[in-house]
This record gives C-alpha cells, sequence and structure tokens, in this order.
C-alpha cells in the first residue's frame, strides 16, 4: 500500500490536491461521497446490523426518556402502504396462549364498550 501512495505522489495533481485537503482541513467532496457511500453499504451488511443490535440489546430506559420518546411519536401519521407491510410481516406468527387470552380480553371490552354507546341501546325519554 505504502508503494502505491508513493506513486500516486509523484503525480503534481494529486499532491496539489491532497496538500490542499490538509490545508484546508476539510475532505473532497469526492472523499465525502466516497465516505457516505460506504458507510450506507455498511449498514446492510448482516454483521453490522448484528453489532448495532447486540449493541441496543436490554438497554434500559429512563422514565423521562420514555415519556420524551412518547410524545415524539404523538401524531405520527403511518402511510398505508406501511401498515400493509407491517400486516404481513406479522401474518403467520406464533402466537403464546397467554397472548391469545390478552387478545380474546381487549376484543370483549371493546364489544361491551361499543355495545354501550350504540344509539339503539340507548334509553331515550320522551
Amino acid at each position: 500500500m505504502g508503494s502505491i501512495v508513493k506513486e500516486l505522489w509523484k503525480d503534481p495533481e494529486y499532491r496539489e490536491k491532497m496538500v490542499a485537503a490538509q490545508i484546508a482541513g476539510k475532505q473532497t467532496p469526492e472523499a465525502k461521497e466516497n465516505m457516505s457511500r460506504a458507510a450506507k453499504e455498511a449498514q446492510n451488511r448482516p454483521e453490522v446490523r448484528e453489532k448495532k443490535r447486540a449493541a441496543q440489546l436490554g438497554r434500559k430506559y429512563s422514565d423521562e426518556t420514555k415519556k420524551k420518546l412518547s410524545e415524539q411519536r404523538m401524531g405520527h401519521i403511518v402511510s398505508e402502504e406501511t401498515r400493509e407491510k407491517i400486516s404481513s410481516a406479522q401474518k403467520g406468527r406464533p402466537l403464546t396462549e397467554e397472548h391469545k387470552a390478552a387478545l380474546r380480553e381487549g376484543w370483549r371490552k371493546r364489544r361491551e364498550l361499543k355495545a354501550k354507546e350504540t344509539p339503539l341501546n340507548k334509553e331515550t325519554t320522551t
């Protein structure tokens, strides 16, 4: 690798470009683009994704942080396309008996609440 750099350094155009970048203390636009592309590609590699997942695994958030995160998501509208993707990802997923019981209970409560709110069930005084 060192020999490649030595060869490149002999090229006055390359040398000028590198010296200018060092003086300015900034990356060239091409270098920025290369770094950006490499970082984006790294996000799709399974080993990188696994490392990031493992780093967050078991993380505990404070009550204050949970509240802030909740407030950030309030009013967020999910597109119909996203809803369909979430739905298809969840279909066929096995549920525990405990989870099924909780779902049944939730639906039962919703039905009772809805039955109380319907106009036919309201008492009319005329």
